[in-house]
């Protein structure tokens, strides 16, 4: 029985890895990253080898089913949050205030970011939209500090594939 246990913590285990893995790779793959790609999924293809065989072996317990399909489940909730705190590559926000948004403006500039500010035409008027492309781990700084300066404003973050030029590596985000 206890071999049992054991073949069932290793599919487990080897399902939130290979999972996990596959999360990142796939982050990397999306980022323009194939070679740190490639080289995960070498070990995450092992790893789904080693699962698959434990399954195999015990394909008369309904338990290895479970034990698999749980590993598959919580390793891509761990993935998630690899991913988030890896945080690789780019956002880009906008962000529209009421007002005109000159504090925050200055705010972000002395934080280091980047800013473009241009006028838009909505269906509440003219107001201002404040452009920032930020790497994905000063996400929570430029938010804090919107939030700070301008009341209720309209944020919206998108993924950039990339980005050339600007003021990265003039300033750096405090």
């Amino acid at each position: 029985m206890a071999s049992l246990w054991l073949g069932w913590l290793l599919i487990f285990i080897a399902r939130v890895a290979d999972m996990s893995m596959a999360t990142v790779r796939t982050l990397f793959l999306v980022r323009g990253r194939p070679w740190e790609a490639g080289g995960i999924g070498f070990f995450e293809a092992l790893i789904y080898i080693v699962a698959l065989n434990q399954v195999f072996q015990n394909l008369n317990s309904v338990w290895s089913f479970f034990f698999y399909a749980a590993g598959f489940a919580c390793g891509n909730v761990l993935g998630a949050f690899l991913e988030d705190k890896i945080a690789l590559g780019y956002i880009i926000a906008q962000v529209i205030p009421k007002e005109y948004p000159t504090q925050v403006v200055d705010k972000l500039r002395e934080a280091g970011f980047g800013v473009t500010v241009w006028e838009g035409d909505g269906i509440e008027g003219k107001h201002q939209v404040v452009n920032v492309v930020i790497k994905r781990r000063d996400r929570d700084n430029l938010l804090s500090l919107v939030n700070k300066y301008v009341e209720n404003p309209f944020i919206s973050l998108s993924e950039a594939r990339g980005r050339r030029g600007g003021v990265f590596g003039r300033g750096k985000a405090k």
